[in-house]
C-alpha cells in the first residue's frame, strides 16, 4: 500500500474515530460501564485498522493516542510527507494556543528554578509558565532550562513547527 492510499483510508476512518469518541464521552457521563466497554472496542478496533494504514506512511513505532492524532490529521487533507512528521514528533499539540514543553528536570526541586526562551538578551520571548510546562506559540528553536538552586543545570532545545492546525515539538 503506497502513503498516498494509506492516507485516503486513515481519511475514512475518522468518522469510525469521532462516533467512538462521541460514545465515550457520552458513556462516561452517564457512568455506563456496558457502553464505556463497547465504546472502547469500537475505538480499539479503529486504532488496530489505522496501525497498519500508519505503518505504510512510517516505519516509526507510534501509541494509539498518536495513531488517533494521525488520523484526525489525514481528515485535513495534510499529505503523507506531514502526517508522517505528526506521527514522528516527540510532541504534538492540536490546541490553538500552542504547545506545551515539559519543565525541566531539576526546577521541581525545593530550591529549583525553571524557564522557557526563544532567543536571548532583552529580544527574548519567554514561555508561559503552565502546571506541567511552559505553553508556546511561537514557532522555532526554544530552551528549556532549570537549576537545582545550587550547581546542578540543565537545558533542552526544543524546535517547533506548525502542520496545519497541528503544533509539533523534537
Amino acid at each position: 500500500m503506497t502513503p498516498i492510499e494509506a492516507k485516503t483510508e486513515l481519511v475514512n476512518l475518522k468518522c469510525r474515530l469521532d462516533e467512538a469518541t462521541s460514545a465515550l464521552a457520552a458513556a462516561k457521563e452517564s457512568l455506563d460501564d456496558a457502553a464505556i466497554a463497547a465504546a472502547n472496542a469500537i475505538m480499539d478496533a479503529v486504532v488496530s485498522e489505522a496501525t497498519i494504514l500508519v505503518g505504510a506512511i512510517t516505519t516509526a513505532s507510534v501509541s494509539a493516542a498518536r495513531i488517533r492524532t494521525v488520523i484526525r490529521a489525514a481528515a485535513t487533507e495534510l499529505p503523507p510527507a506531514k502526517l508522517k512528521a505528526i506521527a514522528e514528533a516527540n510532541r504534538v499539540s492540536s490546541s490553538v494556543d500552542g504547545i506545551i514543553l515539559p519543565a525541566g528536570k531539576f526546577e521541581n526541586l525545593s530550591r529549583g528554578k525553571g524557564w522557557c526562551r526563544q532567543g536571548s538578551g532583552s529580544s527574548a520571548t519567554w514561555g508561559e509558565r503552565v502546571d506541567n510546562g511552559y505553553r508556546v506559540a511561537a514557532t522555532g528553536k526554544w530552551t528549556v532550562g532549570s537549576n537545582d538552586g545550587f550547581s546542578r543545570k540543565d537545558s533542552t532545545m526544543w524546535t517547533v513547527t506548525k502542520i496545519g492546525d497541528f503544533w509539533l515539538a523534537n
